[in-house]
Order: C-alpha cells, then structure tokens, then sequence
C-alpha cells in the first residue's frame, strides 16, 4: 500500500471518530445545561416563596384599635 493511502485512512477514521466524540459530548452538555437551568429555576422559586412568604403573628405589630368606638344607635 502506498504511504499516502494509509495516512489518508488513518486521517478519515480519525475525523470520523472525533465528530463522534463530539456528538456525543455535545448531547451530554446540552442535557446538563438544561439540567442546570431546572435546577436554577427551582432555586429561584424557592428562594423566592422563602422571601415572600407573610410574616407570622409574632413578627407583625398589633392592629391599632380606633380612638372612638361606632356607636350603634343612630339617631
């Protein structure tokens, strides 16, 4: 065989063998992206309800009670 031929061979087989490599990488990173933005997401949403959540009794002052009773009878 001829020198050229077999450098040619090793060539395609090693281009075709990292295009699979990088496939295949490409599909896991696309897949762990996506992975990382739910995870981001459900952070976020967490985070979120976690500060915004109402206060409990104890944290908010008591209600104020008016100066002057509403009288009931009318007149």
């Amino acid at each position: 065989m001829d020198y050229l031929l077999i450098v040619s061979l090793v060539g395609g087989v090693a281009i075709v063998f990292l295009l699979a490599v990088a496939k295949f990488t490409l599909r896991w990173l696309v897949r762990l992206v996506i992975v990382g933005l739910l995870l981001l997401v459900a952070l976020g949403g967490v985070a979120w309800w976690w500060l915004e959540r109402p206060a409990t009794q104890s944290d908010t002052k008591p209600r104020s009670t008016p100066a002057r009773r509403a009288s009931s009878d009318r007149r």
